[in-house]
């Protein structure tokens, strides 16, 4: 069953994006490039794999529970966190460094680097007010937090990595957390790539749970 489905047209190429329940037969009549999200399993990478598409990665839902308040994580001060509108065009060159390989934007099976730029733009466009963190005024990492009824999302984040030392990513998070508390939510959820070790990491730290599963097959349809 089809959950979701959405186009997104960057330079030459017309990308569907879907996220299924398992394999059908999907006809793209305009598209030029596809992205398909499904359940992962052996035996979906095989089939997937002998009609033609390319495997990119396997991702995991994240939950942190917010039963109880958040620990605080002392933060440097040299650090300055706050919540401000993203400068997308600030933000790009970290983001873009940070993405790299990204199949959120890198859509393509040959990785084209161009398409991958394209669409990581669009999706900072998009990003309204997030959580910032500046050292000397140098954007050094930002957040998106979402809210939802009971939850917060963790949508976009991405930190520059010459700064990870001084502590901006647990920074950051620390922050979002404590955010998403004070809002109400009982948790704050998330999706990441199981091949980003220190993202996983981070989580892990914060007590993260990881579940649902869920490979990310491409392929050029047109």
């Amino acid at each position: 069953m089809l959950t979701e489905y959405d186009v997104l047209q960057v330079q030459d190429a017309i990308i569907a994006n879907l996220v299924c329940e398992h394999i059908e037969e999907w006809e793209f009549p305009v598209e030029t490039h596809a992205v398909v999200r499904l359940p992962a399993s052996a035996q979906t990478a095989y089939e997937m794999q002998s009609r033609g598409w390319t495997w990119g990665d396997r991702t995991l839902a994240t939950t942190i529970s917010l039963r109880r308040a958040p620990q605080s994580s002392k933060i440097s001060s040299r650090l300055t966190i706050s919540a401000e509108l993203l400068d997308a065009d600030e933000a790009f060159p970290m983001a873009s460094a940070g993405f790299e390989g990204d199949r959120r934007f890198y859509v393509t099976a040959e990785l084209s680097r161009s398409i991958g730029d394209a669409v990581l733009r669009q999706w900072l466009a998009d990003v309204d007010e997030a959580l910032t963190c500046r050292i000397g005024g140098v954007l050094a990492g930002f957040l998106q937090l979402v809210r939802h009824d009971d939850c917060a999302e963790i949508r976009l984040a991405a930190t520059d990595e010459k700064w990870r030392r001084a502590g901006s990513a647990l920074a950051l998070y620390s922050v979002a957390l404590q955010q998403a508390y004070d809002w109400g939510c009982k948790s704050v959820v998330g999706r990441i790539s199981s091949r980003n070790v220190s993202v996983m990491n981070l989580y892990a730290h914060l007590g993260a749970k990881f579940s649902n599963p869920v490979d990310v097959f491409c392929k050029e349809v047109g």
